[in-house]
């Protein structure tokens, strides 16, 4: 099965030393589907919607 979805880290401090938030990028579309505070939010979230993928 092709991933649709990834997690990626957004570096928004000034010293990147640790990530400000999580998203959610649909990589199909290229587009951010949505943004977490938590890295674990974030994947539960991506897991989510490719398990919506695989039952449509």
């Amino acid at each position: 099965m092709i991933q649709r979805y990834e997690v990626r880290a957004v570096y928004t401090y000034p010293d990147k030393s640790h990530p400000q938030d999580w998203e959610v990028v649909d990589l199909h579309r290229n587009d951010i589907v949505s943004v977490h505070k938590t890295r674990e939010e974030a994947n539960a979230a991506a897991a989510d919607l490719e398990e919506h993928e695989v039952h449509h």
